[in-house]
């Protein structure tokens, strides 16, 4: 049975016959379906982020000092997905604004430690139901446990691509 995906690609639910050489399809693709869905996500969401006057990457940012409070440069830019020349930027720019901050860590002067401003974890407070409501929207459909079974395959998936041998959560990753 065929059908069509939300992309407008057609893919069969059970497995394709292998083809010729170099034949793939995309509609059973892993990784185009995952590029696909953050794609349809993003598009939505970046309106949400326009109105508040904020762009992706300082969303990132701001909403990982929100939830975690003050965090190293280098942990920063793993957690929020950006190489550290683009963090660097970003942090610049979001500095300017008055909406984080740099400082040396206390306890070893070498390293930075990066902390919103009042102003800017209440920024990222406001945008916090916008990314709810675009969570609730990508799950409709979902039940609670599907959409559980989908964040634990999902923190799989990272530790496969990280070359990790499990992917049990994260420090503070949680499924609700």
């Amino acid at each position: 049975m065929e059908r069509k995906l939300a992309s407008g690609i057609s893919g069969s639910p059970t497995k394709p016959e292998p083809g010729p050489a170099g034949d793939l399809d995309l509609g059973g693709y892993v990784p185009y379906l995952l590029h696909q869905a953050h794609r349809a996500l993003l598009a939505i969401f970046e309106g949400d982020l326009a109105a508040h006057g904020v762009s992706l990457a300082e969303w990132r940012v701001l909403s990982v000092l929100h939830h975690r409070g003050p965090v190293r440069f280098g942990p920063l830019a793993g957690a929020s997905g950006l190489e550290p020349p683009t963090l660097a930027r970003v942090l610049a720019g979001l500095e300017r604004r008055g909406l984080a901050g740099r400082r040396a860590c206390e306890n070893d002067r070498r390293r930075t430690e990066v902390s919103a401003t009042a102003e800017g974890l209440a920024l990222a407070g406001r945008i916090v139901p916008a990314a709810r409501r675009l969570e609730s929207r990508a799950l409709a459909g979902c039940s609670a446990g599907e959409a559980s079974l989908l964040r634990r395959l999902l923190r799989q998936l990272c530790a496969n691509a990280a070359g990790a041998d499990t992917a049990g959560p994260g420090p503070d990753a949680t499924d609700d």
